[in-house]
């Protein structure tokens, strides 16, 4: 496969070379129509030269970057051939129509197996139970109760009780906040397990998110955690542990000295590490589940056997910082 650059990019898609690197760096203010042809001009490369169709179709979104980087390497070294179609997951435009539009175009070229990455909404799930009646649907990572489909990621209530498992026992009371989950069953698998693990010196103190995400984030997530009017010695995060969360303990350290409890750690959180702001994180292991999940579709493909289970848990790993 040729070597991309942000130059040749830019010919393929005709976009300037500012706009290629905003794209690829995930930047806001530009449209989803812009993100999209340069995404498909970036990765349109998967599929050798000549041929338009594969067997397998893995759909994945471009951030966040360690789970790209990881799933992106063990596409380029599993030995199969592969299409690969990459959308933003930002959060401008209308995902699930780019997601659906995806899926169409997959089963008209020839797909037999699908691996997708994403967090469906009801009228995306319709669709890929639908699809999941005649072809072999996995969900990577991202899970969403889905008829028919299966599953290849890390077991959330098991990552939930590693967390709440590194808080220790030998002390006297302490005070935990949670971030209240939204209606999502990974984040709720996560809560569930670690609420269940928590040692009994441990009070919990639920927090409330800000509804949106945005340039403010950390100042609200911070006035919402002052709010709840208890110091706390950690803070836990379902939905991984971002620089925003960092942010808002940091701009209380004065008031309390919480340590973060969390999913993944993305490199706009890697500083925190050093000033003993994040205490452990459960990082999953995207490219394994990428290879095992390739390995069940090359086997449906060639063997026209699905998955022995609906389920394939990847154990995450523990760091503790």
């Amino acid at each position: 496969m040729e070597k991309q650059t942000l130059a040749k990019i830019s010919r393929e898609s005709g976009k300037s070379i500012s706009t290629v690197s905003k794209v690829l760096r995930s930047c806001p203010g530009v449209t989803a129509e812009t993100r999209e042809t340069v995404l498909r001009a970036a990765y349109a490369n998967h599929i050798p030269q000549g041929r338009r169709s594969a067997p397998i179709v893995a759909i994945l979104p471009d951030t966040p970057k360690f789970f790209w980087e990881q799933t992106h390497r063990a596409i380029r070294g599993c030995g199969t051939e592969i299409a690969l179609k990459v959308y933003s997951s930002i959060g401008e435009g209308d995902t699930t129509a780019i997601l659906k539009r995806y899926l169409s175009e997959a089963i008209d070229t020839g797909a037999r197996a699908i691996i997708l990455s994403a967090r469906p909404d009801a009228d995306l799930r319709e669709t890929l139970s639908e699809i999941a009646k005649e072809h072999l649907v996995i969900q990577l990572c991202e899970y969403v109760p889905v008829p028919n489909t299966f599953f290849v990621g890390s077991d959330a209530e098991h990552d939930g009780a590693l967390l709440a498992k590194t808080i220790p026992e030998d002390r006297g009371s302490v005070s935990v906040g949670v971030l209240r989950c939204r209606n999502y069953p990974i984040e709720e698998g996560r809560m569930r397990g670690f609420l269940s693990a928590l040692p009994r010196n441990a009070r919990v103190v639920t927090v409330d998110a800000p509804p949106e995400r945005s340039e403010l984030y950390s100042a609200h997530l911070a006035r919402a955690i002052d709010a709840c009017g208890v110091p706390l010695d950690y803070f836990f995060c379902t939905d991984g542990i971002t620089a925003p969360a960092c942010e808002a303990l940091h701009k209380l350290r004065e008031k309390m000295d919480a340590r973060l409890l969390g999913f993944e750690l993305p490199r706009s959180a890697e500083k925190y590490v050093t000033s003993g702001r994040i205490a452990a994180v459960a990082v999953q292991r995207p490219d394994l589940q990428m290879k095992h999940a390739v390995g069940l579709a090359r086997r449906y493909v060639t063997e026209g056997l699905f998955p022995d289970s609906k389920y394939s848990f990847i154990p995450s790993e523990l760091r503790k910082t």
